[in-house]
């Protein structure tokens, strides 16, 4: 039986020219092959349709298989909700699987009841409102390549794979051979629609984009390389770069442009003649070469390459199969193309044993480069296991050491097995690690180890030897790539539950590190928001902060706040300190003191020591310790100011006691206090505008007020200016929100705000449902009923018809003097049709056709 293998990646994967100059060596081109398709229009699919069984096994990876309750195939955001909102009321699990290809048995768990299929939601389209594409979540990769390019002569930097579904590859970063160009394909993600759960457990669909602030922007920002099934189901994206020109209009300059043309080469390594030494030596040339040529003003920023090592067959009577595979596409725009990709192949083959290959450079377009590559990539199909890892340098002596041990054994259960180091870097590095939820961005290389055998009988062998492999090349980290000075954790669009299993993770760094590194509490943020009831999750999804669950133990339900009541962390931290009964911060913004001096606050507040003002020596004590003022003098008491003992105090101030001299009594208690100049105001910041080159005598208040009273209705800003004017105690995000939550929370303290308190919970929408707007509301369609004004019927249209009518309505074009068509030969075509033609012409127009067909009837207005 002929196994499917990488090992003829060698011509597949690069140009078919390549592998023309290496056919001696026993290297033939790999053919595509499709996954099987959708089942089509909207349905729920059970065990007893036929449908069901192609469904189950339409995931690449043939290890698991789906056999949920119900299959339920979506084509409009309308369908995922009804999905979604039938599955939390029954208290069932849900899982999404766009393409198919999750590498993990997310899809395929037990405990899963529903699946919800995107397949057939796959349309690309130029959104002119949003100015972006808008591509939906279940369109397939080389489909939206082939409809950008198309279209408008632009692309995604996406990756190979030609059936994987967008909907998951976006939301784990997605890199591909244009990244080293334009970054990831999540870098120019401008807003994505998702379906959430709110905490009553109600469905709903939410829009986020780039220019959001607050909730909104935070779900945005996590589907930029969080990986997908952690906060709802992705139904839409919208992508527009953000370098794009600012109120561009123009879409063929909203997304990278292809390079017209793509240079090919590769260097062939044959299994004969390569010992250790030359395989240390292979290994360290490729990845010195990437650490040395990987900044994004490089001139190889647009090369994209791999070196694939290969497994030894098991069977000795198997195919032959070379050591490795050295690969590269080169962009064909600069003039020296050819010239850097032979400086490449040389680099890499230069001192290795085993007399390397060295290929003809060929030049193809690059939609066939891009389907080339993407033939090989999906040829291999089977029951598969796979790893990855980041690399920041080349790997060392000793982990090259392992990999040849591993890949040239015989003692292993596998028909496949592959480790390779595709290019990473470029201008993927250029982005700052939190500016999205891909925080890999100082990586030069990425590794995928992949095992692949069709037997069942041999998966427990076949991952064991690949768990094992992976270990020992990370030994000295605990078998994990840990975040590090080599290392840079894993890629999430390759998931692996071994992570986050003791038995082969004992690094002591948790799986989260791993795959997010310090983004995760931000994630966990975003999760209780949300998802608060965690409906979305999965082994390596992420796992909501107020400890709704274990690893593995049964999910705990706890309350969490309504997304549009809570203002970030921030609200967070003062529940907690009012909790702990700690004193409350002042608002941030400016505000004078007791003596009008005005102090700005800021979002961190340095510690502040209280000092008490000295004791006016105008007063005494009486016998019960109390002060009283000398005769003819008033006493104003003076509150504690808070003083920064780090800043030094400024010329003329006075900290502690202040000096006062016998005579002046009178004078210094009524003297007003100076002020010191005002910090530069803000824009828009009215706040201390009136302070700025004046004293002023601070206003005293009323001491019969509360405290809290006083807080309340503070509003600093000059005299007369109207309160919605000056700058408010805090941010608001939402003041529509804010303003109707606290009016439900007053008369049903249990419900918080929802969006249906604006938008209402059905909307009666007229228009037909195929120009209706996609607003993510629930809306009753109603019967459109045409009319156009009174009129008589005429009799031929009381009697019956015979045959079916169809009316003919020329409107404005048969008028027109340029019309491209006369109206006789118009009537005359319609001869042949079984129908009654009911024509709407003018008096003039009726005079000119000629002869009038039997079945045409021509009058000048139809009822």
């Amino acid at each position: 039986m002929t196994v499917p293998s990488r090992r003829r990646f060698v011509a597949g994967s690069l140009t078919a020219g390549a592998a023309a100059g290496l056919t001696a060596a026993g290297v033939a081109p790999a053919a595509a092959r499709d996954t099987p398709a959708s089942a089509g229009d909207a349905a729920t699919v059970t065990p007893g349709d036929p449908r069901y069984a192609d469904l189950s096994t339409r995931g690449s990876n043939k290890r698991f298989t789906a056999r949920p309750e119900a299959f339920r195939l979506a084509t409009t955001t309308a369908d995922v909700v009804d999905a979604v909102d039938d599955a939390v009321r029954a208290g069932k699990r849900i899982a999404v699987r766009s393409g198919g290809h999750c590498f993990e048995n997310v899809v395929g768990d037990p405990a899963v009841r529903v699946v919800v299929d995107l397949a057939a939601m796959d349309a690309v389209t130029y959104d002119a409102r949003r100015r972006a594409f808008m591509v939906e979540a279940g369109a397939r990769l080389m489909d939206v390549y082939k409809k950008l390019y198309y279209g408008w002569g632009v692309t995604l930097p996406g990756g190979a794979s030609a059936t994987v579904g967008l909907g998951g590859h976006v939301t784990g970063g997605g890199y591909g051979a244009l990244s080293r160009a334009f970054g990831l394909a999540a870098d120019h993600l401008y807003a994505v629609e998702v379906v959430v759960v709110d905490a009553r457990g109600r469905a709903h669909a939410v829009v986020a984009t780039r220019d959001d602030h607050g909730p909104r922007r935070e779900l945005w920002w996590a589907h930029t390389g969080a990986g997908g099934g952690n906060f709802g189901i992705v139904t839409r994206y919208w992508f527009r770069s953000p370098d794009a020109p600012p109120g561009c209009d123009e879409p063929h300059r909203l997304l990278p442009r292809p390079p017209g043309t793509v240079l090919s080469g590769m260097v062939y390594v044959p299994r004969e003649g390569l010992d250790r030494a030359s395989f240390r030596r292979l290994v360290r040339n490729h990845g010195l070469w990437h650490e040395r040529n990987s900044d994004a003003g490089s001139p190889y920023a647009g090369l994209f390459g791999g070196l694939v090592m290969y497994g030894r067959p098991a069977s000795a009577d198997a195919e032959p199969t070379p050591a490795a595979v050295s690969f590269a596409h080169m962009a064909g725009t600069r003039p020296d193309a050819e010239k850097l990709l032979r400086a490449y192949a040389e680099a890499v083959a230069d001192g290795v044993g085993g007399s390397p290959q060295i290929s003809e450079i060929t030049e193809q377009p690059w939609l066939t480069a891009t389907q080339d590559l993407a033939a090989s990539q999906d040829y291999e199909i089977g029951r598969q296991k796979i790893k990855s890892a980041y690399l920041r340098r080349s790997w060392r002596e000793d982990q090259a050491d392992v990999l040849y041990t591993y890949l040239n054994s015989t003692g292993h259960r596998h028909d496949t097995a592959s480790v390779s180091l595709q290019s990473f870097g470029g201008r993927v590095n250029t982005v700052p690690e939190h500016a999205t939820a891909s925080t890999h961005r100082d990586s030069v290389l990425k590794a995928l180890f992949m095992n692949t055998w069709q037997d069942p009988d041999a998966d427990g062998e076949s991952v064991d030897w690949l768990r094992r492999l992976y270990r020992d090349v990370y030994a000295s980290t605990g078998g994990v790539p840990v975040p590090g000075r080599d290392s840079d954790g894993c890629y999430i669009n390759y998931p692996d539950i071994d992570t986050a299993d003791a038995r082969w993770n004992t690094s002591g760094v948790p799986w989260h590190r791993l795959y997010y590194k310090d983004a995760y509490a931000r994630l966990q943020r975003v999760k209780a928001v949300w998802d608060p009831r965690d409906v979305f999750r999965h082994t390596l999804s992420v796992r909501p902060p107020h400890g709704g669950r274990s690893d593995e133990g049964p999910v705990r339900l706890l309350p969490a706040p309504h997304p549009l009541l809570l203002d970030g962390a921030a609200r967070l931290r003062a529940a907690h300190r009012r909790a702990r009964g700690a004193r409350r911060r002042p608002p941030r913004h400016h505000r004078a003191d007791h003596r009008g001096r005005a102090h700005r606050r800021t979002r961190r507040h340095p510690p502040l020591v209280l000092q008490r003002p000295a004791r006016p020596r105008t007063a005494r004590a009486d016998p019960r310790g109390r002060l009283r003022p000398r005769a003819g003098l008033r006493l104003h008491p003076r509150r504690p100011r808070a003083v920064d003992p780090r800043v030094p105090p400024r010329p003329g101030e006075h900290r502690g006691r202040r000096p006062v001299r016998i005579g002046q009594q009178r004078r210094h208690a009524r003297r007003p206090r100076r002020l010191r100049p005002a910090l530069a105001p803000r824009p828009g910041d009215l706040g201390t505008a009136h302070l700025r080159g004046r004293r002023r005598r601070p206003r005293r208040r009323s001491r019969a007020r509360p405290a809290a009273a006083r807080r309340r209705h503070h509003r600093p800003g000059p005299p007369g200016v109207p309160a919605p004017l000056r700058r408010p105690a805090r941010p608001v995000q939402d003041p529509t929100a804010e303003w109707l939550g606290r009016a439900v929370r007053r008369y049903a303290p249990h419900l918080g705000f929802t969006e249906e308190m604006v938008t209402g919970q059905w909307t009666i929408d007229i228009t037909p449902p195929g120009s209706r707007l996609d607003l993510g509301l629930r809306t009753v369609g109603v019967r459109h009923v045409p009319h156009n004004g009174a009129s008589v019927v005429p009799d031929w249209l009381r009697a019956p018809a015979e045959r079916p009518r169809v009316c003919l309505t020329l409107g404005l074009s048969g008028e027109l003097d340029h019309a491209p068509f006369s109206l006789a030969a118009l009537l005359d075509g319609l001869a042949g049709l079984d129908a009654e033609i009911v024509a709407t012409l003018g008096a003039d127009a009726r005079d000119q056709p000629g002869p009038v067909p039997d079945n045409v009837r021509l009058v000048d207005f139809v009822p």
